[in-house]
């Protein structure tokens, strides 16, 4: 079934690379699909981690969001996915690659590539989350710098880079930095 998940994501991955110029077709057909089949699987099968938790999800939804948000008729589509993805995606993966440094790595490099998307392209999304997601958010960058692979902890520097840039021009500047600086 694994091999047939990740053929079918491969097929969602060609259609949204294919559709570069047609955000709205990738904003119709793709993005509502993944989420009610993929994501949900995504966030409830932690018995089947290996099965549900595939790399190619993540890198799908990292492509998806950069093509929907960079378009002005799909950005507030995608920014509106946001918590959703962010809620079935987040504490789930963290839990998995936190636990040890080796297990998981191209899970691990897809989640913070789609990470690093959301907050160049959709940080609204972002300022809408509570203060305990942001905080395991940041704390989740923090780890990532700190991490041993090196292509993850300049992922985790990058980030916190465009975290600090945006958040310093933000409404919340100011309770960010106090809270969690």
């Amino acid at each position: 079934i694994k091999t047939v998940r990740r053929g079918i994501l491969n097929l969602y991955l060609g259609f949204v690379d294919n559709k570069a110029t047609e955000p709205k077709a990738v904003a119709e057909h793709v993005l509502k699909p993944l989420i009610e089949d993929y994501l949900t699987d995504y966030k409830t099968n932690a018995a089947m981690f290996d099965e549900a938790k595939q790399p190619e999800l993540l890198g799908l939804f990292a492509k998806t969001v950069e093509k929907l948000a960079m378009n002005k008729d799909t950005k507030p589509v995608i920014v509106s996915a946001i918590p959703v993805i962010f809620d079935h995606v987040f504490e789930t993966t963290i839990n998995a690659i936190t636990k040890n440094m080796d297990n998981y790595p191209d899970l691990r490099l897809k989640f913070y590539s789609l990470l690093k998307i959301i907050f160049k392209y959709c940080f609204e999304s972002i300022l809408a989350l509570n203060d305990a997601q942001t905080k395991m958010m940041v704390d989740s960058v923090i780890w990532a710098m700190r991490h041993l692979h090196s292509e993850v902890a300049d992922l985790g520097m990058d980030i916190f880079l465009v975290m600090l840039v945006n958040y310093h021009t933000s409404v919340k500047c100011n309770h960010f930095f106090q809270n969690y600086m």
